[in-house]
């Protein structure tokens, strides 16, 4: 397990707001195949700050599409209401696999 500094950290946030998967964010780091390999170990590690930014990185993004989605329905969008109850039902399907099934 290595030890990631706050910008590395910020880094990962910032690109998993824009969903882009371990793998991507390991090409866009630079790392070492030695040091892709710890990394993409340490992401999947339930209590491990790598997680922790990636996972967080990940909710800001829907948090931002979602209050987009919002803007554009009250303006009369009706594809952006559409989308936005689409996202919404995922969501909560996601939400009961991760109860139930720790998903």
């Amino acid at each position: 397990m290595a030890t990631y500094d706050s910008h590395i950290l910020v880094k990962v946030r910032n690109w998993a707001a824009l969903k882009y998967s371990p793998s991507r964010i390991v090409t866009l780091l630079d790392l070492s195949k030695d040091d892709a390999l710890v990394f993409l170990d340490d992401i999947e590690k339930e209590d491990h700050p790598l997680k922790k930014m990636y996972e967080l990185g990940i909710a800001i993004g829907e948090y931002n599409m979602d209050v987009s989605l919002v803007k554009q329905a009250e303006g009369g969008n009706i594809d952006a209401e559409i989308q936005l109850r689409q996202r919404q039902k995922e969501l909560k399907i996601r939400e009961i696999k991760k109860d139930l099934f720790g998903v």
